[in-house]
């Protein structure tokens, strides 16, 4: 089943994020504290909200949109300034976050700096490690993503950005087949981020 998501939902999402997400992603270094934050953030935020597709009372998968993904992130670290800033530095200690990592966060808005549609942002989104390469993994998915466009589409934007790893070539390959073009490859200190984007001016609704 498709639906909104309420903040019933945080604790299954975070842990999904946590073990579905790579290693190397920042969010997971800085551990579940920090990814509770940031959904909680979701959850209280005007400016994103949550798809999530779930099975017998278990969710699946889940997309995040924003509406202006620039102000979220600024109202996110405003709120949030002494838990992030005491999670990095224990992260920093712990040999979990690395010189790398902080310099990436002062590069983010470069993700979408040459972004046609920036505000407009199909940003995290996971599926359940156990529902990976099945048939119930694919559909929640594609159902949670494509609901999440359809949402933009409706409240009237024009099109939506998204970025991910370069080396996630089976998302690379997703984002083409659901009508993204791929725009710029951003390198980062470590890794490269791909920017993509898709416009709903010249198109039916997404399906």
């Amino acid at each position: 089943m498709l639906r909104k998501m309420t903040m019933a939902d945080i604790a299954q999402v975070v842990e999904i994020h946590a073990t579905s997400w790579a290693k190397h992603e920042l969010s997971v270094k800085l551990g579940k504290k920090f990814i509770n934050a940031f959904y909680t953030q979701i959850m209280k935020s005007d400016d994103a909200f949550v798809f999530v597709y779930e099975q017998d009372g278990s969710i699946v998968s889940y997309a995040t949109g924003f509406s202006d993904y620039q102000k979220f992130g600024k109202s996110f670290s405003r709120e949030n300034l002494l838990l992030i800033g005491a999670l990095v530095v224990g992260g920093i200690l712990g040999r979990r976050v690395t010189l790398g990592d902080i310099c990436n966060i002062f590069k983010e808005e470069r993700k979408v700096k040459n972004a046609k549609f920036g505000k407009h942002h199909l940003g995290a989104l996971a599926l359940k490690n156990e529902f990976k390469k099945t048939a119930i993994g694919r559909e929640g998915m594609n159902s949670v993503i494509v609901a999440v466009m359809n949402e933009f589409r409706r409240l009237g934007y024009p099109g939506c950005c998204l970025h991910c790893d370069s080396i996630n070539i089976p998302m690379r390959k997703y984002m083409t087949k659901l009508g993204f073009s791929e725009i710029e490859e951003i390198a980062f200190f470590g890794k490269k981020i791909v920017l993509y984007e898709h416009s709903f001016l010249n198109s039916d609704k997404v399906s």
